[in-house]
């Protein structure tokens, strides 16, 4: 239920037109949420499911957002012993760091589509990754406390909490 908010609040978000229309990554954010939070299975589960979803809304080469997603989940949550994820200064370094990789190989996604979508020029995918790095920065401290007090609100429980 997550996903599909995201994605549908993400697509009814106006773009920041100073940025080529540059929209919130909420979508990556939970995904990172899920990684630093649950199961390897359910973070990849999330990247997966909404890198597709995220692909068709936006137009981007089938598997593009599956695969940087399902990349990002997997790194998360591999390294999630070095990252303290309710910390806002880790948050913001993270939204900002993954907002601007997630631009950088969704741009070469679309630059490698023939067409007047192709074909960026180096200028505008710059533009796009300091859009997408300070709009991931701004959201993912959002995501990441809206979508831990609703896990708390419904009970769900992380697994090092239950093995304690």
């Amino acid at each position: 239920i997550a996903i599909v908010a995201a994605v549908l609040i993400e697509s009814c978000l106006p773009g920041w037109n100073s940025h080529l229309r540059v929209k919130a990554p909420l979508l990556m954010g939970i995904v990172i949420y899920y990684a630093l939070n649950r199961s390897l299975g359910l973070a990849l589960a999330a990247g997966v499911v909404g890198g597709c979803v995220y692909d068709s809304l936006c137009g981007l080469p089938p598997g593009c957002s599956v695969i940087i997603l399902t990349l990002f989940a997997a790194l998360f949550r591999r390294n999630r012993e070095f990252l303290f994820g309710e910390r806002l200064l880790t948050q913001l370094l993270v939204g900002a760091l993954a907002g601007g990789v997630f631009a950088v190989l969704t741009g070469l996604g679309v630059a490698l589509l023939p067409g007047a979508g192709g074909g960026r020029m180096p200028t505008q995918l710059l533009t796009r990754v300091f859009g997408m790095g300070a709009l991931g920065m701004a959201s993912l401290p959002l995501v990441y406390r809206v979508m831990l007090r609703l896990d708390r609100m419904v009970g769900n429980t992380h697994q090092e909490e239950s093995a304690a």
